[in-house]
């Protein structure tokens, strides 16, 4: 969206969904992660991390912060991951998760009309702007799009990060031995390797700009890709090594500006918990498989190891 459409729903969005709230959450987390790690010592290994975890983890938290119940968060996961998908499922099937995750949204915000509630949703159904409130649809809009942001995408960079942590040059035992660096820890996770593969959409330049030598006229179409901005050498030095202490670190990760991600710190928070907990959880934790035995996703906007195979 553009402003002033962009503006006035992002308004109304950021009066509840604040840091406040998505620390409010924390406490959550960090029990939700504990039973899943309860769960993954008492279990066989080697065992998957992604499917035990990095799967499980964010959808529980969403699930807290939207008010969907347990036994629904399994069926979203599905419609979010076809929805994601890039060309392995028919046009049919896309439309199909589409308008089941619409119909979904939209039965919560009804419920949240008539039962109030304190969950994100039941918030933005009361939220106002000198009388402005947000439409149903708009409310149905952005369930959608938080369902789809805020999932998959907070999965995969949990799934890179381990992977990363554990095949690197001693990176999982240097956090393990100094849990103060994991706030920076996070950002150079992001900034190294995001769990998107490019750009999701294309933008239109609304008056000729020069950029670097470039003139780019009114109406034409750009691709930014963040990827590449995150690799600059001009603005991170060595910027292809993984440093976990990295400071200053201003990298595009969730993006910036007008249309910086409104989810930013509900993905730092589960990433931030999840490195803090794992690391003191289990300090031998290793790749049970070679590194280029680790499968990939394939045919999807977002990337990260489809299974990555753990043992300690």
């Amino acid at each position: 969206m553009d402003s002033p459409h962009h503006s006035r729903i992002r308004a109304l969005v950021a009066r509840e969904f604040t840091v406040r709230r998505v620390e409010r959450l924390r406490d959550g987390a960090e029990k939700i992660l504990a039973k899943l790690l309860d769960n993954l010592a008492a279990g066989p290994r080697p065992t998957d991390f992604v499917s035990e975890v990095a799967r499980r983890l964010p959808a529980l938290v969403a699930g807290d912060l939207l008010g969907v119940s347990e036994s629904d968060r399994e069926t979203f996961r599905d419609w979010v991951r076809t929805l994601l998908n890039i060309n392995c499922v028919s046009p049919e099937e896309g439309v199909a998760a589409a308008v089941n995750l619409a119909d979904y949204v939209r039965v919560l915000v009804e419920r949240r009309h008539r039962h109030p509630s304190d969950d994100l949703i039941g918030a933005l159904v009361r939220a106002h702007d000198d009388e402005d409130r947000l439409t149903d649809d708009e409310l149905v809009s952005f369930g959608m799009v938080l369902l789809l942001a805020g999932f998959e995408t907070v999965a995969d960079q949990m799934a890179i990060s381990v992977f990363l942590l554990l095949t690197t040059n001693g990176h999982y035992g240097q956090l393990r031995d100094n849990p103060e660096l994991v706030p920076t820890a996070v950002e150079e996770l992001v900034r190294f390797a995001p769990p998107t593969a490019g750009t999701l959409m294309p933008y239109v330049a609304t008056a000729d700009v020069e950029i670097g030598g470039v003139t780019i006229r009114e109406g034409d179409t750009v691709v930014l890709s963040n990827i590449s901005a995150n690799r600059d050498p001009a603005a991170f030095a060595a910027a292809d090594q993984l440093d976990l202490a990295r400071t200053p670190n201003p990298h595009l990760g969730f993006g910036h500006g007008a249309h910086h991600c409104l989810g930013a710190q509900l993905a730092r928070m589960q990433l931030r918990v999840l490195l803090t907990m794992l690391p003191q959880r289990f300090p031998e934790l290793t790749l049970a498989v070679p590194t280029g035995a680790v499968p990939w996703k394939k045919g999807m906007f977002t990337r990260g190891p489809e299974e990555l195979l753990i043992t300690w």
